[in-house]
């Protein structure tokens, strides 16, 4: 499949269904960095890597998103009468 961020082949083994996703969600570039639900080591590097691909140059320097902390916790409050 051709991914136009990074521009080049990927080689993927996908089911039919993954497949399916993907042509529904108008392309490898868009199922891989829109789905939040993915397991795949392989699907994570690449979206990895088209994050960093898609970052402007001069803030790829200075983040570096593998080292990115965790997502906040929300935190539930009780509200008493």
């Amino acid at each position: 499949m051709f991914s136009d961020i990074l521009n080049k082949m990927v080689s993927v083994v996908v089911t039919s269904h993954a497949l399916r996703c993907i042509d529904k969600a108008g392309g490898l570039d868009n199922y891989i960095t829109k789905t939040y639900k993915m397991s795949s080591v392989g699907a994570l590097e690449l979206r990895q890597k088209m994050r960093e691909r898609m970052m402007p140059s001069d803030v790829r320097d200075v983040v570096d998103l593998s080292r990115a902390p965790p997502p906040a916790q929300a935190q539930s409050t009780t509200i008493s009468e």
